[in-house]
């Protein structure tokens, strides 16, 4: 989810500061680590919005990855918010006209422009300014650390550095999840918001503090064991960063980590603007 105010840090660039909806853990973790607030929830729940306070959104915009997903979503969001313009995502041109008979009010075929055109239809201030932020986002590409097996002590993307592991079991772990060292990389920034401890893990007790420290809102404790279950592959109640990577990868390639819902509630002068965003996997 997300609220709009002047100032502030990550979204807040465009007069606006997000607050994102997520069941996702390590997400959460990695929106911390960009400094965008994250809510431990379901952003496509009419009754969780309103609970948050989300009343009178000014637009909402609906990205799952899952396209039964987005249609059941916009449907429920439409009934619950009869007069809210409704902006969804969709993989082809074939799904619009399902999402427009569910209530959205218009529909964005998925391409590498999709988020920059979401951020015009909420009048963001300009494409350059959306590109930007993307680019803030996705943050500094990892480059190659030293060659060697040696571990390596800081995590800054930009200097260079991998993450306080040997080079060559990233390398293996990389290889064994399909994805890239670079990736390895970027996960560990949404891990080390965890705060592992001195064994490089981090206890279910941990995640679920951190969650219910930042989010206001309580924890779906059933979603979070089901997500700890599956990552948690030595069944010790506690993630390594191996472990954490391991079940990352695997919904990454299901879903495409696509943000899921976005609700922009109405400009005033005399109070915030809030937003919200959903990214549930």
């Amino acid at each position: 989810f997300a609220e709009e105010e002047e100032g502030g840090g990550g979204l807040a660039g465009w007069g606006t500061q997000f607050i994102a909806f997520d069941r996702n853990p390590s997400r959460i973790a990695v929106g911390l680590a960009k400094q965008v607030r994250v809510v431990y929830g379901d952003g496509a729940s009419p009754e969780l919005l309103r609970a948050a306070g989300i009343v009178r959104p000014r637009a909402i915009v609906v990205t799952y990855a899952n396209d039964k997903r987005c249609l059941e979503s916009t449907e429920r969001l439409r009934d619950a918010f009869p007069d809210v313009p409704i902006f969804v995502r969709a993989r082809t041109a074939l799904d619009a006209a399902p999402l427009m008979r569910a209530g959205a009010t218009e529909v964005v075929v998925e391409a590498v422009e999709a988020a920059v055109r979401f951020a015009s239809l909420l009048g963001s201030g300009g494409d350059g300014r959306a590109r930007a932020l993307l680019l803030r986002l996705q943050g500094p590409a990892p480059a190659p650390a030293s060659a060697g097996g040696g571990r390596s002590r800081g995590v800054e993307r930009g200097a260079g550095t991998l993450p306080p592991y040997p080079r060559a079991e990233l390398e293996a772990l990389a290889a064994q999840c399909g994805v890239t060292l670079a990736d390895v990389c970027a996960l560990y920034d949404g891990f080390a918001i965890l705060e592992p401890n001195e064994d490089g893990e981090v206890g279910l007790g941990a995640i679920r503090e951190k969650l219910s420290r930042v989010s206001g809102a309580p924890i779906d404790e059933a979603a979070l064991e089901q997500w700890m279950a599956e990552a948690d592959s030595d069944g010790d109640r506690s993630l390594s960063f191996f472990e954490y990577v391991r079940v990352e990868s695997v919904l990454y390639a299901a879903e495409g980590s696509a943000p899921a819902a976005v609700a922009v509630p109405p400009s005033s002068a005399t109070r915030r603007e809030e937003a919200v965003q959903s990214t549930e996997p």
